[in-house]
């Protein structure tokens, strides 16, 4: 049975939601050979955008989206009302959607078949070994209001990252699953932009990602966040940034 990843949807505000459309995935699903009953998950790589204060159009996509013929799971990313998503009345076993956890791991229910996974947790999904990651900085949080449209949550605590570092070190996983990308990869995504003049995004996240790939081994890296299409390897990894299009989870 197959798992299909997507890059952010932010409650399908930026036409993201084309990409869910039932012909577009049938196209997916002749390309690869497989048929639209066989994929059982559908996972967001960060910035579902659901439950946002006041906004209609996020609560239209989500019921949309839970309606269709397979549980979508989303990764937290950084434009997420975090104390609303991770609320404890939300919070449900893995076995709710059919999927396993570690004894960190929990799903946090936003409607029928769709769930935010708990960040900085392992799932099996499918016969997947998965470490599901989240959060990273809003580069434009200064023209937002915090808890209206920014919640500094997006961040890791330091408790969170030496947990992460900690509980994760020597472990193998056939693939990890984040927002943002380790700092390391950014000259890959932004090939087209001079480091020496401009920079790269000045996130903590990147720079714990970076420690992570020294202690943890994986096959593939999912992410999003970054708006663009690009699939790179490096030291045995193929690292896959998503934006409006689809994959299958090898």
């Amino acid at each position: 049975m197959a798992v299909i990843l997507s890059g952010d949807f932010h409650g399908g505000c930026c036409g993201e939601a084309k990409t869910l459309t039932t012909k577009k995935i049938e196209s997916f699903c002749l390309l690869h050979g497989i048929k639209l009953p066989d994929i059982h998950y559908h996972i967001i790589l960060g910035d579902g955008g659901a439950l946002w204060p006041n906004n209609k159009e996020s609560a239209y996509w989500f019921e949309w989206l839970s309606m269709k013929p397979f549980i979508t799971l989303v990764v937290p990313g950084n434009h997420e009302p975090y104390p609303v998503i991770y609320d404890e009345q939300r919070k449900v076993p893995c076995t709710a959607a059919g999927i396993e956890g570690d004894d960190n791991a929990a799903l946090y229910k936003i409607y029928d078949n769709v769930f935010y996974f708990r960040r900085n947790s392992e799932y099996r999904i499918e016969g997947k070994k998965l470490l599901v990651l989240g959060g990273a900085l809003s580069t434009d949080k200064d023209r937002r209001k915090p808890y209206k449209s920014w919640w500094p949550e997006e961040l890791l605590s330091p408790q969170e990252e030496q947990e992460l570092i900690s509980n994760t070190k020597g472990k193998i996983y056939d693939a990890v699953l984040s927002h943002t990308a380790p700092f390391s990869r950014l000259p890959d995504i932004f090939v087209n932009r001079d480091s020496a003049d401009y920079g790269y995004p000045v996130d903590p996240t990147t720079k714990i990602y970076d420690r992570l790939i020294e202690t943890v081994g994986c096959k593939d890296w999912y992410f999003g966040h970054f708006h663009r299409n690009k699939d790179t390897e490096s030291n045995g990894i193929y690292y896959h940034c998503l934006y409006k299009r689809l994959m299958l989870l090898n």
